[in-house]
């Protein structure tokens, strides 16, 4: 076999691997279904959306068209961007709201004569100043305690915001929200305590941050990328810190310590998870991307190799 067939089939055999690595980098089949296919629907009859509800036969199952009727009701209540699609986070909230209506079933079925008060009457605000619903906020002359009409000042105001359902209680989900919330400041509060008993260290704190690449973030990357080169260079850095001074130096020393640059990356994973969740072409877009760009690299290096060889035929 001379030469020039040799350098031939070369060529050959390297086309018909950039016309397969291209098959296989195609776009993947979209997914099929609604992602309600592995979901069953509750057993508490006080759920809305339950199996006594919709098992309109009564044979203790979803028939073919039972369940089509149920995954639409699903649908219609659950699935926010109307994509037809139960994304993770989506799913998230309709198992969150089982749980919850399963809970508060017991919880009422523990106390035939109906729940009384609020919930909230064993509870205490925090002492520390600065966390959500704290004593200082609500103890208005400043007594150390709450009043009758201070406490029940304090008790609606949490319920406003943790009375999920607003049955005008608390039951065990929404309490156990409330909750974490009060330890999650707490523990927010003593770290700027000790922070505060030190002077800042120089600089802002954010010399080694970046901003968030998520849409919704109103400090993200987006605002402050004016030449769109998908980073923060020197000149634009500026902008971006002093914006972030203002919305997150609670206490106004100039820098980002610790407990603040924690609020703001916990707010900022908020915003990740409720994007990458809702919308799944986030996530997929990203990859798309990254997966056409090796292919195009892939490709341009075959085609190089291809030319080189037609080059030395050409020689020859």
């Amino acid at each position: 076999m001379n030469s020039y067939v040799k350098k031939l089939i070369l060529a050959l055999m390297c086309n018909f691997t950039i016309v397969s690595f291209s098959m296989l980098m195609a776009d993947p089949t979209p997914p099929k279904g609604n992602g309600l296919e592995k979901e069953n629907p509750a057993t508490c009859p006080d759920d809305p959306l339950s199996l006594e509800k919709f098992d309109t036969n009564k044979n203790g199952k979803l028939d073919e068209d039972e369940r089509k009727a149920w995954e639409k009701a699903v649908l219609d209540k659950y699935d926010v961007d109307k994509n037809g699609i139960l994304v993770p986070a989506e799913l998230k909230k309709f198992h969150g709201d089982q749980h919850h209506i399963e809970v508060l079933a017991k919880e009422k079925a523990e106390h035939p004569d109906g729940l009384k008060g609020t919930g909230l009457e064993k509870e205490m605000p925090s002492t520390m100043a600065g966390v959500e619903f704290c004593l200082d906020d609500f103890d208005k002359n400043k007594n150390g305690k709450l009043d009758p009409d201070e406490r029940s000042a304090w008790e609606k105001a949490v319920l406003k915001k943790y009375d999920s359902n607003k049955d005008g209680y608390l039951d065990s989900v929404e309490l156990e929200k409330w909750k974490s919330r009060k330890v999650y400041g707490e523990n927010i509060a003593k770290m700027r305590v000790e922070e505060n008993s030190k002077p800042p260290p120089p600089g802002t704190g954010l010399e080694n941050e970046q901003p968030s690449t998520v849409s919704s973030d109103p400090l993200g990357l987006a605002k402050y990328d004016t030449n769109h080169n998908g980073k923060l260079d020197p000149e634009e850095r500026p902008a971006w810190e002093k914006d972030m001074l203002a919305r997150y130096d609670e206490n106004h020393n100039g820098h980002i310590d610790p407990s603040e640059l924690h609020v703001w990356k916990h707010g900022v994973g908020h915003m990740e998870g409720i994007e990458s969740g809702n919308n799944p072409a986030h996530t997929a877009g990203k990859k798309k991307t990254n997966e056409k760009a090796d292919s195009d690299k892939t490709s341009a290096s075959a085609q190089n190799s291809e030319n080189k060889t037609t080059a030395s035929t050409s020689g020859e």
